[in-house]
């Protein structure tokens, strides 16, 4: 990683900057540069896209930059945010006004979130009919509430209730995997500043993001519920071409051997797949096996603790056995590696979802329940001093109310038609603000009735 992603970005500004010729073929080649969700572009790209226009207008080179996006939807540190004019400056604004997702509830809320000039309204003639409620309580009251939103709107498979948590543990807890989210957490790696990488490495949706041992544990996943479709093509299963040439027969007999890997626990899993890897004569069997484990010699299931104890565990006592050392990830249940496995597919075939805010952004659902507190995991008082600032105060300005205003705003926004938010910290004193967003917040108690609701 000596050139990464971030170092790319940087030389190229360089050579962008030290070579006008460099400037004018770009100019010349790429007459329309349109970004795309400018406000979670780097500053460093904005800065190359000033220095092209620029140097365009001193040579008088036609060249047209348009950046699309929202301020106010800037949920990562890494983005530009509301910064762009000042690092790219004189660029006309297009105001987008229409919105063609939301109901006109949702749409009113979502305005009074923002509180700018932005004032959207939706495309069509016929928006009204959104259903948008805040109620406060405590942490005990999130299942029942939950379930009141379930039972309000009808979820179905068909129709799924998506829930929004502040935190990836909350989210891994009623996604139903809480011992795979603990058994990382602990793993050495992942102390300290490293905490920052447990949630790119094990709940990323893009696969490619996933750490090693989650990048084995999802193959094997795969391997376990891919054997078991039946309409899953061999192709997807069998990792080369070599299959073409086998007998339907040994086909079936290499089909079944893997079908037969089973078991309640990561580790009864992993002694099934090696009792029968150490004992069969069938090449493609082991490798698939091998595939899974990216290893291609000496493959063991010694050798597989080791590579998840050397990847979890900068340093350990050799005097215990890899085993010991990584018990919890050994004893997780298979129906929580399942449960993962599909929430990093987004294949959950459930009437509840869950996800996390920032896991949302660009998608929509028609009914949403947002999960909000004081807190926004490790932000303190984020949504608290939000709703404190909200109107006529100087610190609005403050990037800590700008990051509590804009997550709010994006989970909002993802709501269609219908949207029910729990807060459950201390309400009273952010009522006024809060009151301000959602016209009215209600206290929640399981008495309430669903037409109530």
């Amino acid at each position: 990683m000596r050139i990464s992603h971030d170092t790319l970005l940087e030389y190229g500004y360089e050579l962008i900057e030290r070579y006008p010729r460099m400037r004018q073929l770009i100019i010349d080649k790429y007459p329309y540069i349109l970004i795309d969700e400018y406000q979670d572009t780097a500053d460093i790209v904005v800065k190359i896209m000033s220095l092209i226009e620029q140097y365009a207008k001193q040579i008088k080179h036609d060249v047209f930059i348009a950046y699309f996006g929202d301020s106010v939807q800037n949920i990562y540190d890494a983005g530009v945010g509301k910064r762009l004019t000042r690092l790219h400056p004189e660029l006309d604004f297009v105001l987008k006004e229409y919105n063609r997702r939301s109901y006109a509830e949702v749409i009113d809320v979502a305005n009074r979130v923002r509180n700018d000039e932005v004032v959207q309204k939706s495309i069509y003639s016929d928006c009204s009919g959104g259903d948008v409620k805040l109620y406060y309580g405590s942490g005990e009251n999130v299942s029942e509430f939950i379930e009141k939103c379930a039972e309000k709107w009808s979820v179905q498979i068909e129709n799924p209730l998506h829930c929004m948590f502040a935190t990836n543990q909350m989210v891994a807890e009623y996604s139903g995997f809480p011992n795979v989210y603990e058994a990382f957490k602990r793993a050495e790696i992942y102390r300290g500043i490293g905490y920052k990488q447990l949630n790119s490495e094990l709940l990323s949706h893009d696969i490619i993001h996933l750490g090693r041992v989650q990048a084995i544990l999802y193959r094997l996943i795969k391997i376990y519920t891919e054997v078991r479709e039946e309409k899953q093509p061999l192709r997807d299963i069998l990792p080369s071409n070599k299959y073409r040439n086998m007998s339907f027969l040994d086909l079936k007999l290499l089909i079944a051997s893997l079908r037969a890997i089973d078991g309640n626990t990561l580790d009864e899993l992993l002694g099934k797949i090696f009792n029968e890897y150490s004992m069969s004569n069938h090449r493609m069997y082991k490798l698939v096996i091998e595939k899974i484990f990216d290893v291609d010699e000496d493959l063991s299931y010694d050798k597989v603790l080791t590579i998840f104890v050397t990847s979890l565990y900068k340093s350990w006592d050799e005097t215990l056995e890899s085993k010991e050392i990584i018990h919890d990830l050994l004893d997780i249940k298979l129906e929580e590696l399942l449960n993962w496995f599909h929430y990093i597919h987004r294949d959950e075939k459930k009437k509840i979802c869950y996800h996390t805010f920032h896991s949302t952004k660009g998608l929509e659902y028609e009914n949403v329940a947002i999960i909000l507190g004081k807190d926004f995991g490790q932000d303190k008082d984020l949504f608290k001093h939000y709703f404190m600032n909200y109107e006529g105060n100087e610190d609005q300005d403050s990037d800590k109310y700008e990051k509590g205003r804009n997550i709010l705003y994006v989970a909002i926004t993802r709501a269609i038609k219908n949207l029910r938010v729990l807060y459950i910290d201390d309400f009273e004193e952010i009522k006024d603000g809060i009151e301000k967003v959602f016209e009215k917040a209600y206290a929640f108690t399981n008495e309430i009735s669903i037409d109530d609701f």
